[in-house]
């Protein structure tokens, strides 16, 4: 699929990658699988209590800029496929010269899914553990 971290994957697995990352565009990383898992164990409290209707943010806790979350990506990619760890050059987000403007933090807050559900989010790192694990 097309998800950032599925980028990421391909790209470094591809002979001469290069990485650019901004420093200053913040967000939540989301593991698809604690999304679903998350899913998985809500539906039956929405199919039963109405109550719990509503606008939920999810993401794993935590914020991270770009540049981070790549170099992090990369260090447990190669933990897993030890192909040496490509540079990841420090850029601002005007570089990238996007079509749309952005604000430069997207990270979600997710109290309410805590509260509502008592819910244990995972931070992002661990989320992203999970991810390269299941390659």
């Amino acid at each position: 699929t097309g998800n950032f971290f599925n980028k990421i994957l391909n790209s470094y697995l591809s002979e001469g990658a290069e990485f650019m990352g901004a420093y200053d565009s913040i967000g939540s990383p989301t593991s698809a699988t604690t999304l679903s898992e998350f899913l998985v164990s809500v539906i039956p409290m929405f199919l039963s209590d109405k109550d719990v209707s509503g606008l939920y943010h999810f993401a794993n806790l935590g914020e991270v800029s770009r540049f981070s979350f790549i170099e992090t990506i990369l260090l447990e990619l190669n933990r897993k496929f030890s192909l040496g760890l490509p540079n990841v050059k420090k850029v601002s987000n005007n570089d990238f010269n996007l079509a749309a403007s952005r604000p430069l933090n997207t990270s979600l807050d997710c109290r309410k899914i805590i509260d509502v559900f008592n819910y244990e989010l995972l931070d992002w790192k661990r989320g992203l553990r999970v991810e390269v694990n299941k390659i």
